[in-house]
C-alpha cells in the first residue's frame, strides 16, 4: 500500500499537465489543418488510396533456368493470386502491409517468399519435388523410378481414379493425366465409356485408339476398351501413360497412338487388411433439346407447303393445311368437343371413348422428350478385398458390385421395361508363392459378369443405334438435315451422319 501511494499522489498532479498537452497537440493540428485547407484534405484522402496496394513483378524459372508458364502465385491468409504467363511472369498487386507469395507447380516444391513495397523484381527458382522423381512407374516390361526415365509418362494413382465417381476407368482417367482426352458418344450405362486420345487424334481416317496393356496382356485392338472399362477401380494400382514414339520400339506399330499400362494390386507383406468401401451417386442430362410446340409445327408446315406450290392461294393446298380453327386449337391447347368426336364416323366406339378420356390428345403441346429423358438416374458400388501375406506367400482377393440406372423413365408395358440398366460383378484374386529364393510362382483369377437391360427396337439389338438418328438430325449450325449432301468435305445422309455423333445423347 505504501509503495502505491506515491504514484497515486503522482497521477493527480499529472492528470492536470496531461490534459492541458493534449489540448495543445489539438490546437496545433487543428491551426494546420485548416492553414492547409480542402486540398491538404484531398492529398491525404488520395496518398491513403493510392498506397492501398502496390504492384509485385517477377519471373519463375525451373531447375534449368527456363521460365515456367501456369504457377500459382498466392498471398498467404488471403484471396490474391495469379498464374504465371507463358514466359514465366507474373505481376501481383499486394496490400500496403505485404506478406508472404506462395509458388505452386504440380512436379515442383512449392516456394514461399516474404514481400513488401520494396522487394523490387522478384526471380523465383523452383526445384524439383524429389517425392515425383522418385516415384515408380511401369515402362513396358520393367519397373523403375520417374527419375532415370528419359521418355514422355504420365502416372495415375490409385486414390485419383477412386476420386473419379464413374462407372468405367477409362472416364476416370480423362483429366488425371496431361495430354490424354477423351470423347464420350453414350451415355447408356454400360456402354458410356470414353474414346481416348493421347497427344490429340492423329489420324483421320485410320484407327486412333492407344495400345491398352493390363497386367502385361495387349488387348485386342477391335475391343480396346472391353476389359479395361470391366475392371473395378478398386482392383487397379496404377496406371501409367507412354506417349511418346519411344514406346513403339517395344510394342510395334500399335504403339503408335500410345500406351495405356494398367497395373492392378497384389499381394503385400504384412498383416491381412480387409477393406470395404461403398459410393452413391446420381446423373442427369446435361442438356437437352428445346422443340418446337405443336402450334409452332403446324405454322411451319403450312408456311412450307405454301412455298413449295409458289402460290399462297392455291386451292389444291386446302386439304393438306391446318386451317385457321385448327391453328387456334393448336394454339390454346384446346382439344376436341365431345360432339365433334361424336361427329367422326372414321372412330370406332372404343376409339371415341379413348379420345374423350384423353386431354389435348390431338391438339396438345406436351414435351414427352423431357418426359422420357429429364429425370435422375443412380448408381452406386460396392467392393470387398482382403491383402497381405509374407515373404514366403502373398495374396489378394476383391470382390466387387456396381449397378448403374439410366435417367430414362422406365415405363412398364406388357412386362417390358422403357428404362435402361446396368449390373455388373467383378472377381479378382492373385497369389504369388516363392517356395524358392530365385523361384517365385505367380497364381492369377479374374472375372467379371455384366448385364445390360434396355428396350429393343426390332429383333436386333444394334437397331437402338439408328433409331435416334432418325429420330433427330441437324448439322452444326443448327438447321435440320433429311437428305444427303457434302458437309467439310463428307458425304453425309439423313440417316448415317458422321457429325451428327458429335452432338447427339444417347442413353
Amino acid at each position: 500500500m505504501k509503495f502505491f501511494a506515491p504514484l497515486r499522489s503522482m497521477q493527480k498532479i499529472c492528470s492536470p499537465c496531461l490534459t492541458l498537452l493534449a489540448t495543445l497537440i489539438f490546437m496545433t493540428l487543428f491551426v494546420e489543418n485548416t492553414k492547409a485547407g480542402v486540398n491538404s484534405n484531398f492529398n491525404l484522402l488520395k496518398l491513403s488510396a493510392t498506397n492501398a496496394n502496390f504492384p509485385v513483378k517477377g519471373k519463375v524459372l525451373d531447375e534449368l533456368g527456363q521460365p515456367i508458364p501456369g504457377v500459382s502465385v498466392q498471398l498467404a491468409g488471403t484471396t490474391f493470386g495469379t498464374v504465371t504467363d507463358l514466359n514465366g511472369n507474373f505481376t501481383l498487386n499486394v496490400p500496403d502491409a505485404g506478406g508472404n507469395l506462395n509458388f505452386s507447380f504440380i512436379g515442383y516444391n512449392n516456394y514461399t517468399i516474404a514481400v513488401d513495397s520494396k522487394s523490387g523484381v522478384l526471380t523465383i527458382k523452383l526445384s524439383p519435388s524429389t517425392s515425383a522423381l522418385n516415384e515408380v512407374v511401369v515402362t513396358a516390361f520393367a519397373t523403375q523410378k520417374k527419375v532415370n526415365v528419359t521418355g514422355a509418362i504420365s502416372t495415375i494413382d490409385a486414390k485419383d481414379i477412386l476420386a473419379s465417381p464413374v462407372g468405367n476407368i477409362t472416364n476416370a482417367l480423362i483429366g488425371n493425366a496431361p495430354g490424354v482426352s477423351g470423347l464420350q458418344k453414350s451415355g447408356e450405362p454400360g456402354r458410356n465409356g470414353t474414346k481416348i486420345y493421347i497427344r490429340g487424334l492423329s489420324t483421320y481416317s485410320g484407327s486412333s485408339d492407344p495400345l491398352i496393356v493390363i497386367d502385361g496382356i495387349e488387348q485386342p485392338a477391335e475391343r480396346p476398351y472391353e476389359q479395361l472399362n470391366g475392371i473395378d477401380a478398386n482392383e487397379i494400382e496404377s496406371v501409367s501413360i507412354l506417349k511418346d514414339a519411344a514406346s513403339t520400339a517395344v510394342y510395334g506399330i500399335r504403339a503408335a497412338n500410345g500406351v495405356i499400362i494398367v497395373t492392378t494390386k497384389r499381394g503385400t507383406i504384412g498383416k491381412p487388411v480387409i477393406s470395404f468401401s461403398t459410393n452413391f451417386g446420381a446423373t442427369n442430362a446435361t442438356d437437352l433439346t428445346e422443340s418446337a410446340s405443336s402450334y409452332d409445327y403446324a405454322i411451319s408446315r403450312n408456311r412450307a407447303i405454301n412455298a413449295n406450290n409458289k402460290n399462297l392461294n392455291d386451292p389444291n393446298n386446302n386439304g393438306i393445311l391446318f386451317t385457321a380453327d385448327e391453328l387456334w386449337k393448336f394454339q390454346n391447347n384446346r382439344d376436341y368437343t365431345p360432339a365433334e368426336v361424336a361427329s367422326f364416323s372414321f372412330l370406332t366406339a372404343d376409339q371415341k371413348a379413348s379420345l374423350n378420356n384423353s386431354p389435348a390428345l390431338y391438339y396438345g403441346s406436351h414435351d414427352y422428350y423431357k418426359d422420357q429423358f429429364d429425370n435422375t438416374g443412380t448408381q452406386q458400388q460396392y467392393n470387398l478385398n482382403i491383402r497381405g501375406g509374407n515373404e514366403k506367400v502373398k495374396y489378394y482377393t476383391s470382390l466387387g458390385y456396381f449397378n448403374q440406372g439410366s435417367i430414362l423413365e422406365n415405363y412398364q408395358l406388357q412386362g417390358s421395361h422403357t428404362g435402361s440398366n446396368f449390373n455388373r460383378s467383378n472377381f479378382r484374386s492373385n497369389f504369388d508363392i516363392k517356395p524358392l529364393n530365385n523361384t517365385t510362382i505367380s497364381i492369377n483369377v479374374a472375372g467379371q459378369f455384366g448385364a445390360i437391360e434396355g428396350p429393343a427396337f426390332g429383333v436386333n439389338p444394334f437397331d437402338d443405334n439408328t433409331r435416334y438418328k432418325q429420330m433427330m438430325q441437324y448439322l452444326q449450325e443448327g438447321n435440320v438435315f433429311l437428305v444427303p449432301g457434302i458437309i467439310d468435305g463428307k458425304l453425309v445422309t439423313g440417316v448415317q451422319n458422321q457429325l451428327e455423333e458429335l452432338h447427339l445423347l444417347i442413353l
